[in-house]
């Protein structure tokens, strides 16, 4: 599939839904104000970078890319997703999940589908309205899905809340497909009416949203597009102009050799190795746990769904959880894997649950990335897997003052503090313990001499400098507006 990318997303330029894919797939769509606020909001970043699609849901996003880029492609709305998936999943007598909206809303949803789509199997669920979810609420919402197991989840909650959401629980819904799109399900609902087609071709739709909900619309509109335009004009320019380039050469490259910026320089000489698995994170002292049971029969299975005030199993000094039921159960030292095998085993052993479906994960998992890098900051992992570059990437990539043959990482574990440096210049770094990152992992990366060598110059410099960057970027502007 072929994409575009604006500076960091990567946004699929056409996207046509043609088959149910066999593997998880998450679909998200951006605009200006998306880009925005994701610009400010590191989590809702996040999830967006961690779309396997992202569609361009706004004509900014589209004229931007068009008139600075010379790209053309299409807006796919939320709305226009919504409607082929569902055209697909009629063809295939398929089964889709709608989470968000009001019980009203959602019973329009259900009247229209079986009017339009009567192939169509769908469920439905209504969550609290209010801008943050506890966990235990947030772990009803999964098992409503899971026992509904829908090809599709539909997930309407307004951004950034929808975006978060499936991004910290993917992991654990039993969906093929799940598409965030907000206000598509009162469109099809009917409750809100969309623009006329006509404001739609003509790239119109924002103004008919404003004038329809002026209060909810009009920071995004007269605030974040404003914003959204100015930025993408900035970095145009940044990469038009020579002037600027010259001067960020001058002061950020020159005394860099490529040598000492490359990663992994002798990969041309790389042998292909098997992967031997060692990123199985074993479950630690203080580490919190959530642990979701799911069967047919969810009566069943409420006893075993309720963490101490809904906020996951905590591993005690001893490496045990006090769960339901059960009691203690030891953790520490396991897999979540081994973990959710060991209550599966117990459940049907114990006669509690014939047919139980046991997930474990990690609540805890974050590492944090400090020193020469772009976005230092403590990221949250919402799987059990991250490496060394994949955490330097979350980080907006090393700077160019950044050691890469010296790379820190510091781990807390079995009560011992370990230091470890890492050479990111080689390929020898994927045969390292330390190359798999383990939860609450500190990486540290070191400034190089050029960056010390700062700390003796005037401290005037910078305001100049910066001074500088600015007047450049102004006359950069006024030049390619002239254009």
């Amino acid at each position: 599939m072929e994409t575009f990318t604006l500076r960091n997303y990567s946004i699929s330029k056409e996207y046509v839904f043609d088959h149910i894919p066999s593997t998880k797939t998450l679909i998200n769509t951006i605009n200006p104000h998306s880009w925005v606020m994701a610009d400010r909001d590191n989590e809702f970043q996040s999830a967006l970078q961690a779309s396997d699609i992202l569609l361009p849901d706004g004509v900014g996003i589209v004229l931007t890319a068009r008139l600075l880029w010379h790209e053309r492609f299409p807006k796919i709305a939320g709305y226009d997703l919504h409607k082929m998936i569902l055209t697909k999943l009629n063809q295939v007598a398929g089964r889709c999940f709608y989470l968000g909206a009001s019980p009203q809303v959602l019973y329009r949803i259900r009247q229209k589908l079986r009017e339009e789509y009567p192939n169509i199997e769908v469920g439905t669920y209504t969550p609290p309205y209010r801008e943050t979810f506890s966990r235990e609420e947030s772990l009803q919402m999964v098992e409503a899905i899971n026992q509904f197991k829908p090809d599709v989840l539909f997930v309407g909650m307004t951004a950034p809340k929808q975006e978060k959401w499936l991004y910290q629980y993917k992991s654990m819904i039993q969906a093929n497909v799940m598409c965030a799109i907000g206000g598509a399900f009162d469109f099809y609902a009917e409750t809100k009416p969309r623009a006329p087609q006509w404001m739609i071709q003509h790239g119109l739709e924002w103004l008919h949203r404003l004038m329809q909900e002026p209060k909810r619309m009009w920071k995004r509109n007269l605030v974040s597009t404003p914003s959204f335009i100015f930025k993408m004009l900035m970095l145009k320019c940044r990469q038009k102009i020579k002037l600027f380039t010259l001067i960020a050469i001058l002061f950020t490259v020159s005394c860099t050799s490529s040598k000492k910026v490359a990663y992994l320089q002798d990969a041309a000489w790389y042998n292909r190795q098997k992967i031997s698995g060692a990123y199985l994170i074993k479950i630690g002292i203080d580490d919190v746990l959530s642990i979701v049971v799911s069967s047919k029969d969810t009566v069943l299975t409420k006893p075993f769904n309720r963490s101490p005030g809904g906020q996951g199993f905590l591993v005690d000094a001893g490496g045990n959880i006090d769960y339901p039921v059960f009691g203690q159960i030891k953790a520490a030292g396991s897999t979540t894997t081994a973990l959710a095998d060991s209550i599966k085993a117990r459940l049907i052993s114990g006669g509690h649950i014939k047919d139980p479906i046991v997930a474990v994960k990690l609540l805890n998992f974050k590492i944090s990335v400090m020193g020469e890098v772009n976005r230092p900051g403590v990221f949250p992992i919402p799987s059990e897997r991250v490496t060394i570059l994949e955490a330097i990437t979350m980080a907006g990539d090393m700077t160019v003052y950044g050691r890469r043959d010296k790379v820190l990482i510091v781990r807390e574990e079995d009560g011992q503090r370990d230091m470890y440096y890492l050479d990111v210049n080689s390929t020898a770094l994927f045969n390292s313990p330390y190359y798999y990152l383990k939860q609450n992992d500190l990486v540290y990366v070191e400034p190089n001499r050029a960056k010390a060598a700062q700390s003796e110059y005037d401290p005037r410099l910078p305001v100049i400098l910066t001074g500088a960057s600015v007047l450049t970027s102004l006359v950069s502007l006024i030049i390619l507006i002239a254009k």
